[in-house]
């Protein structure tokens, strides 16, 4: 029988060239927004 070896640890962030610009627009446009709602508004996991 073959089963599935299914791990059950945490999803890996994915960091693309093009999330990572979109985040460091945000901070330029406004610094003063929080991490937790920038993460928030942006669908950004915070890790």
């Amino acid at each position: 029988m073959v089963m599935d070896n299914r791990s059950h640890t945490r999803a890996r962030p994915v960091r693309t060239v093009e999330r990572i610009a979109a985040v460091a627009q945000s901070v330029r446009e406004n610094p003063r927004t929080s991490t937790r709602h920038r993460a928030q508004t942006m669908s950004v996991a915070l890790l």
